[in-house]
């Protein structure tokens, strides 16, 4: 067998398997993939796919919601369980022989799981106090606001939901919710780490293939673009938070690296432009960053900064002109810098299985096929100025949609701008 084997399978029952196996590799992860998400939700049960994610785990027909945990344990797993727009993730790594023992018991909840009234109380109670909590955490709330201004009521949704609708939602609903939608046509399973191939496949049929019957994977989202637009949700708070985001490459597009280029020269450390304009130089915010985000088709850069709300107009206007400036003028130091970054998050995270079977899952959701991390690296380094200009050219910073939060108000950072 080989010592560092990559591979995508389909299998007979509709489920995908991406798998990563090196030989000697002490420890092992698997990400668990279903293609629904937030999307899916129907308008008066949003919440409803991240508290299955918590019921699944309330107890089964053969154990408790204690025991389960506790069989968990006993294989030392870290597990990880998140709703995104497109598709819903169970993630965990343990040590490589725990690897079986992780995908029957992932088995168990998903195909036995009760939904008793009892265990669906508590997911409920817990996912309120979760809602309740981002009102005290300003950029994760002001995150959630401005993907609902950029990207609308339907991609833009928050995974937790609101007070209102998961407080309707009953055991039966979820209970629903989760047999409609988990098919073993809508699962993928990324695998890492040093296992049996043709076991973990014959496995991963055997349990998960029959839970439920066909399904397939959906249609990439419709998306019209960002809109041009700036909202103020006015806060008692001592700072006003910004954020923004435009449209840039998506995953598969030709500049799709020359955008995290653009990204990591913007705002990707201690160097970056934003970090050295807006804290080092200006003192107007201690916190400031840019990054990418996509989903299938879409891709856009986000910067965020925190500021005191009667600086807020002016830093608004150096993000622009920095943003606006970044794709005309980068220089060789800065490229080498954005380049040395990426190259070293990229190895960093392969050495690590659950970012390997993470990664492994992205190739086989965006790309259609896994690929080695050379290929990765490789495209890395051939990235030019004149990609991340062409970058710039084909996806301008507008429109651009803000969102700030704090005690400003849209009209009073709009004069003052």
């Amino acid at each position: 067998m080989a010592e560092d084997e990559l591979f995508l399978e389909s299998l007979p029952s509709g489920i995908r398997v991406a798998g990563h196996r090196r030989s000697g590799c002490r420890t092992a992860a698997v990400l668990l993939r279903y293609f629904f998400g937030t999307r899916d939700e129907p308008t008066d049960k949003l919440g409803i796919a991240r508290l299955a994610t918590a019921c699944l785990f309330k107890g089964t027909a053969r154990r408790t919601a204690r025991e389960l945990s506790e069989e968990f344990d006993a294989i030392g797993a870290r597990r990880a369980a998140t709703v995104g727009v497109e598709y819903t993730d169970f993630e965990a790594a343990m040590p490589a022989e725990g690897l079986g023992r992780a995908l029957e018991l992932y088995a168990e909840a998903f195909g036995k799981a009760e939904f008793g009234r009892e265990g669906c109380r508590e997911a409920k109670a817990a996912a309120i106090q979760a809602i309740r909590a981002l009102e005290d955490d300003p950029s994760a709330k002001l995150f959630s606001l401005l993907w609902r201004k950029a990207l609308g009521p339907r991609l833009g949704r928050d995974e937790l939901g609101t007070i209102g609708t998961v407080s309707r939602l009953d055991a039966e609903d979820v209970a629903a919710w989760w047999r409609r939608n988990a098919k073993p046509g809508r699962l993928l399973v990324s695998v890492a780490g040093d296992f049996d191939r043709s076991r973990v496949i014959g496995s991963v049929e055997r349990l998960f293939g029959r839970i439920g019957r066909g399904g397939t994977f959906g249609p990439p989202p419709a998306f019209g673009g960002v809109p041009d637009a700036i909202a103020a949700f006015v806060r008692k708070l001592a700072q006003q938070h910004i954020a923004l985001c435009f449209r840039s490459a998506p995953r598969g597009h030709r500049l799709y690296y020359a955008s995290h280029f653009l990204a990591r020269i913007l705002g990707g450390g201690g160097s970056s432009r934003l970090f050295q304009r807006v804290r080092d130089r200006e003192g107007m915010a201690y916190n400031v960053l840019c990054g990418c985000l996509g989903l299938r088709g879409v891709g856009l850069i986000y910067a965020y900064a925190a500021t005191s709300p009667r600086k807020a107009s002016s830093v608004i206007d150096i993000l622009r002109k920095e943003i606006a400036d970044a794709g005309k003028n980068p220089s060789w130091d800065e490229v080498e810098r954005a380049r040395a970054g990426m190259l070293a998050a990229s190895c960093m995270g392969w050495d690590a299985v659950e970012t390997r079977a993470a990664a492994l899952a992205g190739h086989a959701t965006y790309d259609g096929r896994v690929a080695p991390l050379e290929e990765t690296l490789e495209a890395v380094r051939r990235v030019s100025i004149e990609d991340i200009c062409a970058c710039a050219e084909e996806f301008p910073p507008h429109p651009m949609t803000i969102a700030t939060l704090g005690p400003a108000s849209s009209s009073s950072i709009i004069r003052r701008r």
